[in-house]
């Protein structure tokens, strides 16, 4: 039998050292890259953070915070 319950984990896993689009570019190339976080082959991790990831979204996530 299965236990019904169900629960819920939040977690803070840090932040960029300031809202400029450089310090936030180097957080998410630190977090993205954890092979934790994107369970791909390091060759397709790094294409897509540095090719699809990294050109485009510092600038908006920088813009948010």
């Amino acid at each position: 039998m299965t236990d019904p319950r169900t629960g819920a984990l939040l977690l803070n896993l840090g932040t960029p050292d300031s809202p400029s689009v450089p310090d936030v570019r180097r957080y998410l190339r630190e977090f993205l890259n954890d092979p934790r976080v994107i369970d791909i082959p390091a060759l397709g991790r790094w294409l897509l953070l540095n090719l699809i990831i990294l050109p485009f979204r510092p600038k908006k996530s920088a813009a948010a915070y």
